[in-house]
């Protein structure tokens, strides 16, 4: 009766074990199935908000850009439209419009991440402030402005290309990673 005994137990903690097995190894796959669904999705989420923002962000470059080539001819002539408005006032409207158009994809950029987008997106903000900022000093020198205070523009120019290009570097390493199971 022993050795009956001995093979009815070694069956029962067999068939617990493989139950036990089964059911681990079901739970195991299926979680790692919905965190590499979670990580597409995610990953999904990234390259929409990092292309809406690459998309917004040569929008605003290009806007600041047309306002310093067209100084004189389109804002002298919406000044007059809008009598009573200053020169300088006009210009600070206008490019904080175009900045303020920057601010809600910057944000979803933020919050999807990671942590190295972020960074490349405080480069952003670091370089389009500048750029507007001249704007605005030269249209309240107006008339007094010189040559020499344009100067600075082609530099600021060169630093806005600077951060696409780390953010586009950035993004490019973010995206790189492709989910996987058990990360």
């Amino acid at each position: 009766m022993n050795e009956a005994w001995a093979a009815v137990v070694a069956a029962v903690a067999a068939g617990v074990f493989a139950l036990a097995g089964g059911y681990y190894g079901s739970r195991r796959q299926t979680a790692d199935q919905a965190d590499v669904e979670h990580g597409q999705w995610q990953r999904g989420q990234r390259l929409e908000a990092y292309l809406a923002l690459l998309d917004a962000w040569d929008a605003a470059v290009q806007k600041l850009t047309d306002l310093a080539e067209d100084w004189e001819h389109q804002l002298y002539g919406e000044v007059e439209q809008r009598a009573g408005d200053e020169f300088g006032d006009v210009i600070a409207a206008r490019t904080g419009r175009i900045t303020a158009d920057l601010k809600r994809p910057m944000e979803r950029v933020h919050l999807l991440g990671p942590p190295t987008v972020e960074a490349a997106v405080a480069g952003l903000r670091t370089a389009i402030e500048p750029m507007a900022k001249h704007l605005v000093r030269m249209a309240i020198k107006e008339d007094r402005a010189g040559p020499e205070d344009w100067e600075p523009w082609e530099s600021l120019l060169q630093q806005a290309d600077s951060a696409r290009v780390v953010l586009a570097s950035a993004v490019k390493e973010a995206l790189k990673v492709s989910p996987r199971p058990g990360k």
